[in-house]
């Protein structure tokens, strides 16, 4: 069975990355487009795609279309998902998933309504240099973690990572749910609750709206504490020229430092200023997996993506908790098990 996907949204990352993965995925292929903008329907028609639709309902009336990816601006990732799942299609959304936890409660329990695949584009979480820091943090390879240092650096606003088609933008302004943390540091969460052996349960956040956006943030920065008392610095920002390492985790037995120029983990055991182990991560990451396990779940439903969307649910949470504590200057508390 091939499993025919339609990408919904045919924006810079959809035909850049989106288009690409799926290109790729055994099984799947990419049979049909839709975007409100004739330039980006012209863009697909352009790159090959068989079928472009300028309406979304056309689109979901298409019996031959299996599967919707979802690369739309954020505010609209549920409302045009829930139409998906309605119209029996099975649904791969970019991230954020949703914009907040409890909306993303609401997205899962309807596809699990319709009984259809549900999963959220954390291709971040394959990332070669994030794997490396997890292999440090679960094999304790300067000890027992005490504290873990993830960060995303850049100077200029997200509006690069758009088209000029349509609201170039949009990351910037509220009514589209923009903003770095909801954006870049959703990643940073996301990496953050997937590196930690315990649940998240104390968080304290702060957005900045500096330079870019005076209505978003274009700095976002915070600790995390886990239960097992493990602290977790997150800080993502485009007003930051000068880069610090992605990676920074503090053992017990000594420290971890991502280093990009060499693309490895260098070790620093012990009382020394110099490395005494590196762990390379000089491979290609495998954003593919996101696309490759969620065409097989779809084509045998005994197996399941490798972003199960419940695990997304306290990623969510963080989010939530970061933008709360932001508002009222305190930490706030994550309730509740850790969502699978």
């Amino acid at each position: 069975m091939t499993v025919n996907c339609a990408i919904v949204g045919f924006g810079k990352m959809a035909e850049s990355c989106h288009k690409v993965l799926l290109d790729k995925t055994p099984g799947a292929r990419l049979l049909a487009v839709w975007d409100i903008t004739e330039t980006r329907r012209a863009a697909a028609a352009k790159a090959g795609v068989p079928r472009i639709y300028s309406s979304f309902a056309a689109l979901l009336r298409d019996r031959d279309i299996d599967a919707v990816s979802i690369c739309t601006p954020s505010n609209s990732h549920v409302t045009l998902g829930l139409q998906a799942l309605r119209a029996g299609k099975h649904v791969l959304v970019e991230k954020p998933a949703a914009r907040s936890a409890a909306e993303l409660r609401k997205f899962i329990a309807a596809a699990r309504r319709a009984r259809r695949v549900l999963t959220v584009f954390h291709n971040r979480r394959f990332d070669s240099d994030f794997l490396a820091a997890r292999d440090v943090v679960r094999r304790q390879l300067v000890g027992r973690p005490i504290a873990v240092e993830a960060r995303w650096h850049m100077y200029g606003s997200t509006s690069g990572f758009a088209v000029p088609d349509f609201r170039q933008n949009w990351r910037d302004l509220r009514r589209f749910a923009g903003g770095f943390l909801m954006d870049l540091g959703v990643h940073l969460l996301d990496q953050l609750n997937q590196l930690a052996p315990a649940r998240p349960v104390q968080v304290f956040g702060a957005l900045r709206g500096a330079v870019w956006t005076k209505e978003c943030d274009d700095y976002a920065a915070g600790f995390v504490i886990f239960e097992d008392g493990l602290v977790a610095l997150m800080e993502t920002g485009g007003i930051i020229n000068v880069k610090l390492p992605r990676w920074r985790i503090i053992g017990t037995r000594g420290m971890a430092v991502s280093n990009a120029q060499t693309k490895a983990m260098d070790l620093y055991l012990g009382k020394t200023d110099k490395p005494t182990r590196s762990l390379s991560f000089d491979r290609p990451s495998k954003w593919g997996e996101v696309y490759r396990t969620f065409a097989a779940a779809i084509r045998d439903r005994k197996k399941r993506p490798a972003v199960d969307p419940e695990s997304v649910v306290t990623t969510m949470q963080l989010v939530d908790a970061y933008r709360e504590s932001s508002r009222t200057g305190r930490s706030v508390a994550i309730a509740g098990p850790r969502a699978k």
